[in-house]
């Protein structure tokens, strides 16, 4: 694709601004190569070496291009620093080809390649369910900055149990959408809400008997990007299960107040409803499609990706 400078949006006074995204954009692209960035690991098909390194090529180019596209909207990723080449946080275990399991550093570019996989996959279900091309387009850009603060988030409110307090925090980020200049800042918040835990009382309502059951009447859209993020782990995509059994073992570290959800939820956490919710949409977006089997979804879904990598 070439040297990003060429594409004439980084010149002057707004390559200097965004240089931390320009070297983001360059090492998805490969020209600017960083030892521990996975380059989206999530669509790794079993192809002939040949195959996987021109799959590998075909793959830095799309979400290349779907960064330029939006490059607007990840100005807000850059504005948190997230895009930063040495912004870090913590370690995870990854397994690399062999097997073996590895130490590497967690990078807060990883959650800007984890918003550009979610609007991947937002194009991609907008038009599996038909969406009108406005709504279309604000289910992308939601999913692109859903976690754009995702830094402050954390750092601010790591080791909080206040539900107030870790109320601010939300307030926060979306506050800064509104300040941003973005054209539909009430819809994209609206949706950026429908996303985790915090937003099931907006999809579900807990029955009589202690059963868990969906509103009538549910907004399609907030189905759709809740649902992306439910099995998107990473840049991964997942089984809503896989998904939730991985959030059960960083409970403890980052969200102290799940047990809080019991006194909500009828004796369950917030991460066992969202489960339970979560599989309830899924059920909802399957029979959409016309899948006898929910499960097929996720996998239809990453298919779908796939394919649209492959026409690069």
């Amino acid at each position: 694709m070439g040297n990003l400078i060429e594409e004439g949006w980084l010149s002057g006074r707004k390559r200097r601004f965004a240089k931390p995204l320009y070297e983001f954009l360059t090492r998805i692209q490969g020209s600017n190569p960083c030892p521990s960035a996975r380059k989206f690991v999530c669509m790794k098909p079993e192809l002939p070496q040949a195959s996987q390194e021109n799959f590998e090529e075909k793959k830095r180019r799309f979400f290349v291009g779907l960064g330029l596209k939006y490059k607007d909207y990840l100005q807000f990723h850059n504005e948190s620093g997230q895009t930063k080449r040495d912004a870090q946080f913590g370690q995870e275990s990854i397994i690399n080809k062999r097997g073996e399991t590895l130490e590497r550093n967690k990078r807060w570019g990883d959650v800007t390649e984890h918003c550009l996989v979610e609007a991947a996959m937002a194009d991609i279900a907008a038009d599996l369910y038909g969406l009108p091309d406005n709504e279309k387009q604000t289910l992308i850009i939601a999913a692109l900055l859903h976690d754009w603060r995702k830094r402050g988030e954390i750092e601010e409110g790591r080791g909080e149990s206040d539900p107030q307090k870790i109320e601010a925090i939300y307030q926060k980020s979306k506050e800064g959408l509104w300040q941003g200049g973005l054209k539909n800042p009430e819809e994209v918040s609206r949706l950026i809400e429908s996303i985790s835990h915090i937003s099931l009382p907006g999809f579900a309502e807990l029955q009589e008997d202690n059963s868990i059951k969906l509103k009538d009447g549910l907004d399609q859209s907030a189905m759709i990007i809740h649902y992306i993020d439910e099995i998107t782990r990473g840049t991964d995509i997942v089984t809503l299960d896989e998904r939730l059994d991985y959030l059960d073992k960083v409970v403890p570290e980052r969200y102290p107040y799940n047990e809080q959800g019991k006194s909500v939820w009828g004796g369950r956490t917030f991460f066992e409803a969202q489960r339970e919710i979560g599989h309830l949409i899924e059920d909802k977006l399957a029979a959409k499609l016309g899948l006898e089997n929910p499960k097929d979804l996720p996998v239809m879904l990453k298919q779908k990706l796939l394919e649209k990598i492959n026409k690069q």
